[in-house]
């Protein structure tokens, strides 16, 4: 929406000024983001994790009274070496969190990112292209709540396929609606469907498919597949592009959500409501346990 007004008026350059500017005060702000309460205990800063961890406790409780905390002693493991992640048990976990990266950098630089060039191309002056974007980009917010709500009611693996399918769905359908209110109502409901999906696999489902050990490294090698395909998918959009115009692309799109929806179909698995210890379990791997037997500190 800011560059709705900025971009016609003042350039592009002043949208990236707009970002560092806000970048650095996201960088201050991040100091008043809470530590994990089993970084402190592993640390020796008990009191602090003490702290943090009532602070969670008490907003849970706002949904009703929490269960007893089980009493369980936690073996001191050191951190797994980041090529135990493409090992038994733990490759098929890595393969399935780097295709969700990838597609979820398709989705988002391959046609969001390349929505206004195309409207472009198609006629589109640029203010009415960047109207016509700014209108389905607010599909963002709006796909990023639903997907919060999916997730905790439906599941993380059939909010993954639905999305999925849902954006091909839309995908495929948005070459042949009119221009006008059509083309922003599809427009608007493809670009919520890729962020429920985002939300609900990107930002949750990713950091469960991992145990506590090797949660960093392995979100850490998913993310970076994700980085260098948003790199190379710039080339391959103009590419099919310039060979089978918007309809190639969203074609490629459509079945790149639909090879998705059936890995996740047949290979995923859920962690709604599951404790850290009963996913880590699924990975027949030793159970990890921590001092209140549940993983709402590490954020499952």
């Amino acid at each position: 929406m800011v560059g709705l007004w900025v971009i016609p008026n003042l350039g592009w350059r002043y949208m990236f000024g707009i970002v560092g500017v806000l970048a650095m005060i996201v960088w201050v702000l991040r100091k008043s983001m809470p530590e994990s309460p089993r970084w402190l205990a592993a640390h020796g800063r008990a009191g602090e994790a003490e702290s943090v961890l009532r602070a969670i406790e008490a907003e849970a409780a706002r949904n009703g009274p929490l269960p007893r905390p089980e009493t369980a002693v936690r073996e001191e493991q050191p951190a797994g070496s980041v090529w135990r992640l493409f090992q038994p048990p733990y490759l098929g976990r890595t393969l399935l969190g780097c295709l969700l990266h990838v597609v979820v950098g398709f989705s988002l630089y391959g046609f969001i990112g390349w929505l206004p060039t195309f409207l472009v191309k198609d006629g589109h002056s640029v203010v009415s292209s960047l109207g016509y974007t700014t209108l389905m980009s607010l599909g963002g917010p709006v796909g990023s709540l639903i997907g919060l709500v999916l997730a905790d009611r439906v599941g993380r693996k059939a909010s993954i396929v639905g999305s999925s399918l849902a954006a091909a769905a839309f995908g495929i359908a948005y070459p042949f609606v009119p221009d006008g209110a059509a083309l922003v109502v599809v427009g608007f409901c493809l670009v919520s469907a890729i962020y429920v999906m985002l939300a609900t696999g990107f930002a949750m489902h990713v950091p469960e498919l991992f145990p506590t050990r090797y949660r960093l490294r392995g979100t850490a090698v998913c993310a970076t597949a994700g980085r260098i395909a948003m790199s190379l998918v710039q080339f391959a959009v103009v590419a099919i592009f310039a060979w089978q115009g918007l309809l190639g692309v969203l074609g490629t799109l459509a079945g790149v959500l639909v090879f998705q929806a059936l890995v996740f179909l047949m290979f995923g698995f859920e962690t709604k409501g599951r404790a850290l210890e009963d996913v880590t379990q699924m990975t027949g791997d030793r159970v990890e346990t921590n001092a209140r037997g549940s993983a709402a500190e590490v954020g499952i």
